[in-house]
């Protein structure tokens, strides 16, 4: 009869092991982009329509984060909300990305048009599993 070494079988669970893990995480990141557009277009529309609360909400607080908490006026209106460019950079975890959108607004009280780029920083909080804007609300003049 052959004779099994053990050891074989150790790597051979460590290696299984290890597949398992990965498959797990792999089975996250469909997850976690599919929060992500959600979340996304969420914000997108609260920003659009001048529902400024509700876009707080998805603003990361917490020691270290320079998010902007400054309270957006009522006279402001957005015309303009176009996302310029997207990436996502940690693609295997699927926990950061970077947007750069442009908005059009206004002022009610002078009514002239104005642009704003808004570079937009978006993390994938683990306690409280939802993605969070570390960069702020946009700053209108």
């Amino acid at each position: 009869m052959p004779r099994v070494d053990s050891s074989s079988w150790v790597n051979a669970g460590g290696v299984l092991a290890a597949l398992l893990v990965l498959a797990g995480c792999m089975l996250t990141t469909p997850e976690r982009h599919t929060q992500l557009e959600d979340t996304l277009r969420t914000y997108d529309a609260a920003i659009r329509w001048g529902h400024y609360g509700t876009a707080q909400a998805f603003v990361k607080r917490g020691e270290g984060q320079n998010a902007d908490l400054r309270p957006v006026g009522s006279e402001i209106r957005v015309t303009g909300y176009e996302v310029v460019r997207e990436a996502i950079l940690n693609q295997e975890q699927a926990d950061f990305t970077q947007r750069l959108v442009q908005i059009r607004y206004y002022n009610t009280e002078y009514a002239r048009e104005k642009t704003l780029m808004d570079p937009q920083q978006w993390v994938f909080d683990e306690q409280a599993k939802r993605w969070l804007i570390t960069s702020g609300l946009p700053r209108f003049d």
